[in-house]
This record gives C-alpha cells, structure tokens and sequence, in this order.
C-alpha cells in the first residue's frame, strides 16, 4: 500500500467505517440501553470527518490496520453481548439485513460481476495487502470466490467461532445488499461463496 494518502486508503476507511456502522446500528436498535453503553465504554470510537485531518500521515498502514482492528473488535463484542442479553441470532441477523438494504445501490439490472465489485468496496476483509478473497469463477450471470483466509476470526471467541456469528452477520447483510436484484447468494461451508442469477 503507498505511503502517500491516496484513492485506496478513502476506499479502505470506507469499509472501515461500514463495519463500524453495522456494529453502531445492532448496539443501538438491540441493546440501546445494555450494550450500547459498554462498546461506547469499552472501545475509542472511530474518527469521522475528512480523512486527511485525522489519519496519521507518517503512518498510514499502521493506522489503518489498528482501525481495521478497532471495528473487528467493536462488532464482536457488540454481537456477542447482544447473544449473551438474549437478543437472538435472528433478531441480530435481521438488523445486519436492514442494513445491508439502507447502503445498497443495486438495482434490478445488477449483474453477478457488479455485485461482487459492489461487495467489494463495501465489506471489510483486511488490507488489499491480504489478498483475502481468490476468484475462482466471473462473468455477468455467476461470480465464485473462495476465502483464502478467514482474518475476522481471531476477534470472536471460541464459541461465537463455532456457531459462526461473524458470518451468520455478514451474510444477512449481504442479503440485504441484494434486495433489489435478481441475484441469489450462497455460503458453501464459509469458505466458497457464490453470486448467481436467480
């Protein structure tokens, strides 16, 4: 990544700030008065404004990655405080749902390809540096790509590991990225995952 504040770096504190958001919106429509209070107790917030005013220039990669950090933390605990409360794995999965559809600009003419670019600007998967996601199938009807790595994973606990809470998350909200498409999504095993036409 250049050590010079440039395109890419607004493209990653986009995401960023995207995964930040989700986990804001779940702490404040599932736990406004519980889990809210805590992840703004727990965890700094994260910067808003202009990203020149605030990023450390000296530091680029090293403070986008414990950015990175920062919301991969926030949207753990936000989910797992909520399970522990009693909020449900279907009530969490429905707001990730809502919000995916409030971000989205897909339309009804959306190929897979422009599907999979959209998520690709919009969900946080390390740095570009990560090479996170190996394509393995594209063209405008179908879209494959497999995780080469799964970097989120070391931020939830055994047990939110085993129930996969980051995906069950992430993907009710890609699902809801795709609401006004005539696309289909699918999770094979959290590792090969698809974008077809219906």
């Amino acid at each position: 990544m250049s050590a010079f504040l440039g395109p890419i770096h607004y493209w990653l504190y986009r995401k960023i700030e995207i995964q930040n958001n989700l986990a804001n919106e779940l702490a404040n429509r599932l736990g406004k008065d519980t889990v809210e209070p805590a992840l703004q107790s727990n965890f700094e917030t994260l910067p808003e404004g202009d990203l020149e005013n605030f990023i450390q220039t000296d530091n680029i990669h090293g403070w986008l990655q414990e950015k990175i950090h920062l919301v991969e933390r926030r949207l753990a605990f936000t989910v797992e405080q909520l399970v522990e409360s009693t909020i449900t794995m279907a009530e969490i999965k429905e707001v990730a749902y809502e919000v995916g559809t409030q971000i989205t600009d897909l339309t009804e003419e959306t190929t897979a390809k422009e599907a999979f670019a959209f998520l690709n600007n919009t969900l946080l998967d390390g740095m570009p540096c990560d090479h996170v996601n190996m394509m393995k199938e594209e063209d405008d009807n179908q879209v494959v790509w497999i995780r080469t790595t799964n970097l989120h994973e070391s931020f939830w606990s055994e047990r939110s590991r085993l129930e996969n809470y980051y995906d069950l998350v992430r993907d009710s909200f890609i699902q809801g990225c795709l609401v006004n498409t005539q696309l289909e999504y699918g999770n094979e095993a959290y590792r090969e995952f698809v974008i077809k036409a219906k």
